[in-house]
Protein backbone atom coordinates (compact mmCIF):
# COMPACT_ATOMS: atom_id res chain seq x y z
CA UNK A 1 0.00 0.00 0.00
CA UNK A 2 1.32 3.36 -1.00
CA UNK A 3 2.24 5.74 1.78
CA UNK A 4 1.88 9.47 1.75
CA UNK A 5 3.89 11.91 3.79
CA UNK A 6 1.73 14.56 5.46
CA UNK A 7 2.91 18.10 5.86
CA UNK A 8 4.06 19.07 9.31
CA UNK A 9 1.51 21.15 11.16
CA UNK A 10 1.79 23.22 14.22
CA UNK A 11 -0.36 22.44 17.24
CA UNK A 12 -0.80 19.73 19.80
CA UNK A 13 0.99 16.42 19.47
CA UNK A 14 -1.24 13.74 17.85
CA UNK A 15 -2.80 11.32 20.31
CA UNK A 16 -2.00 7.62 20.20
CA UNK A 17 -4.67 5.28 18.82
CA UNK A 18 -6.96 3.68 21.40
CA UNK A 19 -8.50 0.48 20.05
CA UNK A 20 -12.02 -0.73 20.69
CA UNK A 21 -10.79 -3.19 23.30
CA UNK A 22 -9.01 -0.42 25.23
CA UNK A 23 -5.42 -0.98 24.06
CA UNK A 24 -3.18 2.00 23.33
CA UNK A 25 -1.03 1.70 20.19
CA UNK A 26 1.93 3.99 20.75
CA UNK A 27 3.10 5.83 17.66
CA UNK A 28 -0.09 5.35 15.62
CA UNK A 29 -2.82 7.95 15.16
CA UNK A 30 -6.18 7.87 13.36
CA UNK A 31 -7.24 10.99 11.52
CA UNK A 32 -10.75 12.31 11.15
CA UNK A 33 -10.80 11.33 7.46
CA UNK A 34 -10.33 7.66 8.39
CA UNK A 35 -6.69 7.36 7.39
CA UNK A 36 -3.94 6.35 9.79
CA UNK A 37 -0.72 8.23 10.50
CA UNK A 38 2.62 7.06 11.86
CA UNK A 39 3.42 9.81 14.36
CA UNK A 40 7.20 9.54 14.21
CA UNK A 41 7.49 9.84 10.42
CA UNK A 42 4.20 11.55 9.57
CA UNK A 43 3.40 8.92 6.93
CA UNK A 44 -0.25 8.32 6.09
CA UNK A 45 -1.85 5.08 4.96
CA UNK A 46 -5.32 3.60 4.57
CA UNK A 47 -6.62 0.28 5.90
CA UNK A 48 -10.00 -1.45 5.69
CA UNK A 49 -10.23 -1.98 9.46
CA UNK A 50 -8.45 -1.28 12.71
CA UNK A 51 -6.77 -4.67 13.01
CA UNK A 52 -5.27 -4.45 9.52
CA UNK A 53 -4.05 -0.93 10.26
CA UNK A 54 -2.21 -2.11 13.38
CA UNK A 55 -0.59 -4.97 11.45
CA UNK A 56 0.53 -2.59 8.68
CA UNK A 57 1.87 -0.14 11.26
CA UNK A 58 3.96 -2.86 12.89
CA UNK A 59 5.20 -3.96 9.49
CA UNK A 60 6.24 -0.41 8.55
CA UNK A 61 7.79 0.14 11.99
CA UNK A 62 9.67 -3.18 12.05
CA UNK A 63 7.78 -4.50 15.10
CA UNK A 64 6.79 -8.16 14.95
CA UNK A 65 3.31 -9.26 15.93
CA UNK A 66 4.61 -11.76 18.48
CA UNK A 67 6.38 -9.01 20.42
CA UNK A 68 3.11 -7.30 21.22
CA UNK A 69 0.98 -10.36 22.03
CA UNK A 70 -0.18 -10.74 25.59
CA UNK A 71 1.08 -13.96 27.17
CA UNK A 72 -2.36 -14.98 28.37
CA UNK A 73 -3.89 -14.36 24.96
CA UNK A 74 -1.17 -16.47 23.34
CA UNK A 75 -1.80 -19.35 25.75
CA UNK A 76 -5.51 -19.17 25.04
CA UNK A 77 -4.88 -19.21 21.29
CA UNK A 78 -2.62 -22.27 21.58
CA UNK A 79 -5.20 -24.16 23.63
CA UNK A 80 -8.08 -23.30 21.29
CA UNK A 81 -6.02 -24.30 18.25
CA UNK A 82 -5.03 -27.62 19.78
CA UNK A 83 -8.64 -28.48 20.56
CA UNK A 84 -10.27 -27.28 17.35
CA UNK A 85 -7.57 -27.58 14.65
CA UNK A 86 -5.28 -30.32 15.95
CA UNK A 87 -4.80 -31.96 12.51
CA UNK A 88 -3.89 -28.66 10.89
CA UNK A 89 -1.45 -27.91 13.71
CA UNK A 90 0.12 -31.38 13.41
CA UNK A 91 0.63 -30.84 9.70
CA UNK A 92 2.14 -27.38 10.10
CA UNK A 93 4.45 -28.29 12.98
CA UNK A 94 5.38 -31.75 11.76
CA UNK A 95 4.37 -33.32 15.10
CA UNK A 96 1.84 -36.08 14.24
CA UNK A 97 1.07 -36.75 17.93
CA UNK A 98 -0.79 -33.43 18.08
CA UNK A 99 -3.55 -34.78 15.84
CA UNK A 100 -4.51 -37.32 18.55
CA UNK A 101 -4.59 -34.86 21.44
CA UNK A 102 -8.39 -34.61 21.37
CA UNK A 103 -8.55 -38.33 22.25
CA UNK A 104 -6.95 -37.58 25.60
CA UNK A 105 -8.94 -36.66 28.71
CA UNK A 106 -8.54 -32.91 28.89
CA UNK A 107 -9.61 -31.20 32.12
CA UNK A 108 -12.11 -28.36 31.70
CA UNK A 109 -10.51 -24.97 31.54
CA UNK A 110 -11.48 -22.25 33.97
CA UNK A 111 -12.83 -19.05 32.45
CA UNK A 112 -9.89 -16.71 31.98
CA UNK A 113 -9.93 -12.97 32.40
CA UNK A 114 -8.83 -12.64 28.78
CA UNK A 115 -12.14 -14.10 27.63
CA UNK A 116 -14.07 -12.12 30.24
CA UNK A 117 -12.40 -8.93 29.06
CA UNK A 118 -13.38 -9.64 25.44
CA UNK A 119 -16.98 -10.09 26.56
CA UNK A 120 -16.87 -6.84 28.51
CA UNK A 121 -15.38 -4.91 25.58
CA UNK A 122 -17.96 -6.23 23.12
CA UNK A 123 -20.77 -5.19 25.45
CA UNK A 124 -19.41 -1.63 25.67
CA UNK A 125 -18.08 -1.05 22.18
CA UNK A 126 -19.70 2.40 22.07
CA UNK A 127 -17.97 3.61 25.25
CA UNK A 128 -14.20 3.68 24.55
CA UNK A 129 -13.38 5.89 27.53
CA UNK A 130 -15.14 3.52 29.90
CA UNK A 131 -13.14 0.65 28.42
CA UNK A 132 -9.86 2.49 28.98
CA UNK A 133 -10.67 3.20 32.64
CA UNK A 134 -11.93 -0.33 33.23
CA UNK A 135 -8.79 -1.85 31.72
CA UNK A 136 -6.59 -0.02 34.21
CA UNK A 137 -8.74 -1.26 37.09
CA UNK A 138 -8.76 -4.87 35.88
CA UNK A 139 -5.00 -4.87 35.30
CA UNK A 140 -4.54 -3.54 38.83
CA UNK A 141 -6.77 -6.33 40.19
CA UNK A 142 -4.92 -9.07 38.26
CA UNK A 143 -1.54 -7.75 39.33
CA UNK A 144 -2.47 -7.20 42.97
CA UNK A 145 -4.41 -10.45 43.43
CA UNK A 146 -2.13 -12.48 41.09
CA UNK A 147 -5.03 -14.13 39.24
CA UNK A 148 -5.59 -15.12 35.63
CA UNK A 149 -8.75 -17.25 35.77
CA UNK A 150 -11.89 -17.45 37.88
CA UNK A 151 -10.48 -20.56 39.54
CA UNK A 152 -7.85 -18.36 41.14
CA UNK A 153 -10.46 -15.96 42.55
CA UNK A 154 -11.04 -17.48 45.96
CA UNK A 155 -12.64 -15.74 48.90
CA UNK A 156 -9.28 -14.90 50.57
CA UNK A 157 -8.10 -13.39 47.27
CA UNK A 158 -11.14 -11.11 47.09
CA UNK A 159 -10.71 -10.14 50.74
CA UNK A 160 -7.06 -9.27 50.18
CA UNK A 161 -7.91 -7.10 47.19
CA UNK A 162 -10.66 -5.32 49.09
CA UNK A 163 -8.26 -4.51 51.91
CA UNK A 164 -5.72 -3.27 49.36
CA UNK A 165 -8.28 -0.94 47.76
CA UNK A 166 -9.43 0.42 51.13
CA UNK A 167 -5.84 1.08 52.20
CA UNK A 168 -4.95 2.83 48.93
CA UNK A 169 -8.14 4.66 47.98
CA UNK A 170 -10.09 4.93 51.24
CA UNK A 171 -13.83 4.40 51.25
CA UNK A 172 -14.89 6.94 48.63
CA UNK A 173 -16.16 6.67 45.07
CA UNK A 174 -12.76 5.69 43.63
CA UNK A 175 -12.63 2.60 45.84
CA UNK A 176 -16.26 1.66 45.18
CA UNK A 177 -15.75 1.91 41.41
CA UNK A 178 -12.76 -0.44 41.45
CA UNK A 179 -14.58 -3.09 43.42
CA UNK A 180 -17.70 -2.77 41.31
CA UNK A 181 -15.74 -2.96 38.04
CA UNK A 182 -14.29 -6.38 38.91
CA UNK A 183 -17.78 -7.79 39.44
CA UNK A 184 -19.05 -6.16 36.24
CA UNK A 185 -16.30 -7.72 34.12
CA UNK A 186 -16.93 -11.15 35.64
CA UNK A 187 -20.68 -10.81 35.06
CA UNK A 188 -20.16 -9.85 31.39
CA UNK A 189 -19.12 -13.44 30.66
CA UNK A 190 -22.75 -14.48 30.97
CA UNK A 191 -23.57 -12.41 27.87
CA UNK A 192 -21.26 -14.54 25.69
CA UNK A 193 -22.46 -17.88 27.01
CA UNK A 194 -19.37 -18.74 29.05
CA UNK A 195 -19.57 -21.23 31.92
CA UNK A 196 -22.54 -19.85 33.85
CA UNK A 197 -22.00 -22.10 36.89
CA UNK A 198 -18.40 -20.97 37.38
CA UNK A 199 -19.25 -17.31 36.78
CA UNK A 200 -22.16 -17.34 39.23
CA UNK A 201 -20.00 -19.07 41.84
CA UNK A 202 -17.31 -16.41 41.38
CA UNK A 203 -19.91 -13.64 41.67
CA UNK A 204 -21.17 -15.18 44.90
CA UNK A 205 -17.64 -15.06 46.30
CA UNK A 206 -17.17 -11.54 44.93
CA UNK A 207 -20.14 -10.29 46.95
CA UNK A 208 -17.64 -9.27 49.64
CA UNK A 209 -16.14 -6.74 47.21
CA UNK A 210 -17.94 -3.82 48.77
CA UNK A 211 -17.14 -1.23 51.38
CA UNK A 212 -19.90 -1.14 54.02
CA UNK A 213 -21.41 2.24 54.70
CA UNK A 214 -21.15 3.91 58.05
CA UNK A 215 -23.95 2.53 60.17
CA UNK A 216 -23.98 5.57 62.40
CA UNK A 217 -27.40 7.20 62.49
CA UNK A 218 -27.65 10.40 60.52
CA UNK A 219 -28.20 13.37 62.81
CA UNK A 220 -31.49 15.13 62.48
CA UNK A 221 -31.43 18.89 61.75
CA UNK A 222 -31.36 21.07 64.84
CA UNK A 223 -34.00 23.78 65.38
CA UNK A 224 -32.98 27.03 63.76
CA UNK A 225 -31.97 29.84 66.09
CA UNK A 226 -33.96 33.07 66.07
CA UNK A 227 -30.86 35.08 65.05
CA UNK A 228 -30.12 32.73 62.14
CA UNK A 229 -33.70 32.99 60.87
CA UNK A 230 -33.52 36.78 60.80
CA UNK A 231 -30.18 36.56 58.96
CA UNK A 232 -31.94 34.51 56.28
CA UNK A 233 -34.31 37.45 55.79
CA UNK A 234 -31.44 39.62 54.66
CA UNK A 235 -30.97 41.11 51.18
CA UNK A 236 -27.53 40.17 49.79
CA UNK A 237 -26.14 42.74 47.37
CA UNK A 238 -25.62 40.29 44.51
CA UNK A 239 -28.93 38.40 44.91
CA UNK A 240 -31.49 41.21 45.09
CA UNK A 241 -33.52 39.69 42.25
CA UNK A 242 -34.05 36.59 44.38
CA UNK A 243 -35.20 38.44 47.52
CA UNK A 244 -39.02 38.09 47.03
CA UNK A 245 -38.65 34.41 46.15
CA UNK A 246 -36.33 33.49 49.01
CA UNK A 247 -38.14 35.59 51.63
CA UNK A 248 -41.43 33.89 50.73
CA UNK A 249 -39.69 30.51 50.94
CA UNK A 250 -38.29 31.29 54.40
CA UNK A 251 -41.57 32.57 55.82
CA UNK A 252 -43.54 29.67 54.35
CA UNK A 253 -41.12 27.01 55.57
CA UNK A 254 -41.24 28.29 59.16
CA UNK A 255 -44.90 29.31 59.34
CA UNK A 256 -46.28 26.08 57.83
CA UNK A 257 -43.51 23.75 59.12
CA UNK A 258 -42.96 22.32 55.64
CA UNK A 259 -40.32 20.03 54.21
CA UNK A 260 -38.46 21.34 51.16
CA UNK A 261 -40.34 18.85 48.96
CA UNK A 262 -43.69 20.14 50.31
CA UNK A 263 -42.65 23.69 49.41
CA UNK A 264 -41.94 22.50 45.88
CA UNK A 265 -45.44 20.97 45.68
CA UNK A 266 -47.20 24.02 47.19
CA UNK A 267 -49.79 25.61 44.87
CA UNK A 268 -51.59 28.93 45.07
CA UNK A 269 -55.01 27.28 45.40
CA UNK A 270 -53.74 25.65 48.65
CA UNK A 271 -53.48 29.14 50.17
CA UNK A 272 -56.16 31.64 51.05
CA UNK A 273 -54.34 34.94 51.52
CA UNK A 274 -57.56 36.82 52.30
CA UNK A 275 -58.53 34.54 55.18
CA UNK A 276 -54.94 33.75 56.09
CA UNK A 277 -55.27 29.97 55.96
CA UNK A 278 -53.47 27.05 54.35
CA UNK A 279 -54.92 23.63 53.64
CA UNK A 280 -53.77 20.82 51.34
CA UNK A 281 -53.00 17.12 51.21
CA UNK A 282 -49.51 16.09 52.16
CA UNK A 283 -47.97 14.45 49.10
CA UNK A 284 -46.22 11.56 50.83
CA UNK A 285 -49.10 10.24 52.95
CA UNK A 286 -52.15 12.18 51.63
CA UNK A 287 -52.75 13.58 55.11
CA UNK A 288 -54.50 16.95 55.29
CA UNK A 289 -52.09 19.76 56.23
CA UNK A 290 -53.54 22.91 57.79
CA UNK A 291 -52.20 26.12 59.31
CA UNK A 292 -52.96 29.81 59.75
CA UNK A 293 -50.78 32.33 57.92
CA UNK A 294 -48.97 35.12 59.73
CA UNK A 295 -49.29 38.68 58.40
CA UNK A 296 -45.59 38.57 57.51
CA UNK A 297 -46.11 35.37 55.50
CA UNK A 298 -49.11 36.85 53.69
CA UNK A 299 -47.11 39.98 52.75
CA UNK A 300 -44.17 37.91 51.50
CA UNK A 301 -46.42 35.67 49.39
CA UNK A 302 -48.31 38.66 47.97
CA UNK A 303 -45.02 40.29 46.94
CA UNK A 304 -43.86 37.01 45.37
CA UNK A 305 -47.07 36.67 43.38
CA UNK A 306 -46.74 40.23 42.14
CA UNK A 307 -43.14 39.73 41.00
CA UNK A 308 -43.67 36.14 39.73
CA UNK A 309 -47.17 36.01 38.16
CA UNK A 310 -48.68 32.54 37.99
CA UNK A 311 -52.15 30.96 37.40
CA UNK A 312 -54.41 30.17 40.34
CA UNK A 313 -53.58 26.46 40.14
CA UNK A 314 -49.89 27.06 39.49
CA UNK A 315 -46.96 26.34 41.78
CA UNK A 316 -45.97 28.99 44.31
CA UNK A 317 -42.25 28.40 43.86
CA UNK A 318 -41.93 27.95 40.12
CA UNK A 319 -39.32 28.48 37.43
CA UNK A 320 -39.38 31.24 34.84
CA UNK A 321 -41.43 28.93 32.59
CA UNK A 322 -44.01 28.29 35.30
CA UNK A 323 -42.84 24.72 35.90
CA UNK A 324 -42.29 23.13 39.31
CA UNK A 325 -38.85 23.36 40.89
CA UNK A 326 -37.56 19.98 41.95
CA UNK A 327 -36.33 19.35 45.48
CA UNK A 328 -32.64 19.46 44.57
CA UNK A 329 -32.99 22.84 42.88
CA UNK A 330 -34.72 24.39 45.89
CA UNK A 331 -32.14 22.83 48.23
CA UNK A 332 -29.31 24.33 46.18
CA UNK A 333 -31.02 27.73 46.16
CA UNK A 334 -31.36 27.61 49.94
CA UNK A 335 -27.69 26.61 50.38
CA UNK A 336 -26.57 29.51 48.17
CA UNK A 337 -28.84 31.93 50.02
CA UNK A 338 -27.57 30.71 53.39
CA UNK A 339 -23.98 31.17 52.25
CA UNK A 340 -24.57 34.72 51.02
CA UNK A 341 -26.23 35.64 54.33
CA UNK A 342 -23.30 34.16 56.29
CA UNK A 343 -25.39 31.58 58.14
CA UNK A 344 -23.65 28.48 59.46
CA UNK A 345 -23.70 25.45 57.15
CA UNK A 346 -25.22 23.30 59.90
CA UNK A 347 -28.53 25.12 59.30
CA UNK A 348 -30.59 23.06 56.84
CA UNK A 349 -33.97 23.91 55.37
CA UNK A 350 -35.55 21.29 57.62
CA UNK A 351 -34.19 23.31 60.56
CA UNK A 352 -37.11 25.71 59.89
CA UNK A 353 -39.64 22.90 60.26
CA UNK A 354 -37.87 21.51 63.32
CA UNK A 355 -37.74 24.98 64.85
CA UNK A 356 -41.49 25.48 64.38
CA UNK A 357 -42.33 22.10 65.90
CA UNK A 358 -39.97 22.59 68.85
CA UNK A 359 -41.14 26.16 69.54
CA UNK A 360 -44.79 25.11 69.62
CA UNK A 361 -44.08 22.32 72.11
CA UNK A 362 -41.87 24.57 74.26
CA UNK A 363 -44.65 27.17 74.45
CA UNK A 364 -46.96 24.66 76.10
CA UNK A 365 -49.27 24.09 73.11
CA UNK A 366 -51.09 20.78 73.36
CA UNK A 367 -49.20 18.00 71.68
CA UNK A 368 -52.07 17.03 69.29
CA UNK A 369 -52.09 20.57 67.82
CA UNK A 370 -48.32 20.39 67.36
CA UNK A 371 -48.82 17.12 65.50
CA UNK A 372 -51.41 18.74 63.23
CA UNK A 373 -49.00 21.57 62.42
CA UNK A 374 -46.28 19.07 61.49
CA UNK A 375 -48.66 17.02 59.34
CA UNK A 376 -48.70 13.91 61.54
CA UNK A 377 -51.84 11.83 61.58
CA UNK A 378 -53.85 12.51 64.72
CA UNK A 379 -55.94 9.77 66.23
CA UNK A 380 -59.59 10.74 66.58
CA UNK A 381 -59.44 13.67 64.16
CA UNK A 382 -60.70 13.15 60.62
CA UNK A 383 -59.05 14.85 57.67
CA UNK A 384 -62.37 16.34 56.62
CA UNK A 385 -62.77 18.14 59.97
CA UNK A 386 -59.26 19.61 59.76
CA UNK A 387 -59.87 20.72 56.16
CA UNK A 388 -63.06 22.57 57.19
CA UNK A 389 -61.43 24.14 60.24
CA UNK A 390 -57.78 25.02 59.50
CA UNK A 391 -57.99 27.60 62.31
CA UNK A 392 -57.77 24.75 64.81
CA UNK A 393 -53.98 24.90 64.44
CA UNK A 394 -53.84 28.65 65.26
CA UNK A 395 -52.44 28.23 68.82
CA UNK A 396 -49.44 26.30 67.48
CA UNK A 397 -48.80 28.81 64.66
CA UNK A 398 -49.08 31.76 67.08
CA UNK A 399 -46.60 30.14 69.45
CA UNK A 400 -44.04 29.82 66.63
CA UNK A 401 -44.59 33.47 65.68
CA UNK A 402 -43.96 34.57 69.26
CA UNK A 403 -40.74 32.59 69.40
CA UNK A 404 -39.28 33.79 66.07
CA UNK A 405 -41.02 36.97 64.90
CA UNK A 406 -42.52 39.13 67.65
CA UNK A 407 -40.18 41.24 69.82
CA UNK A 408 -38.82 39.41 72.82
CA UNK A 409 -40.11 40.52 76.18
CA UNK A 410 -37.41 41.63 78.60
CA UNK A 411 -38.15 40.56 82.15
CA UNK A 412 -37.04 42.95 84.87
CA UNK A 413 -35.58 41.44 88.01
CA UNK A 414 -36.24 43.07 91.40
Amino acid sequence: MKLEVSEAKRGRKPKNLITRDGRTIDGLNRRTDGRYRIISSGKLFSAPDERTAIQMFRQFSGVSESDSLNEEAMIQWVRDTLLTRSEWLAEKTGIPQLSRITEETIPPQSVSFVRLWKSYVSSRANHPRTIVRAKKMIEEFKETANVSTLKDCTTPVFLGYRDHVRAKYGTGVAAQHRLMRVKTVIRSGLLDGLDADEINAALARAAILRIPKDKGKKLEPLPIERADFHKLLGSPKYMRDSVPFMHALMWTGLNLALHISECADLKWNDLNLDRGTYCCKRGKTSIIRAATLWPETVDALALLRKSHPCPENGYVFHSGHGTRFNTNTLTNKFAKWRRWNEVDASVKFDSLRDGAYTAAIAAGVSFPLCQLLAGHRLSGETDAYVARNPGIVRPACDAVRVAYVLPQKIMKIG
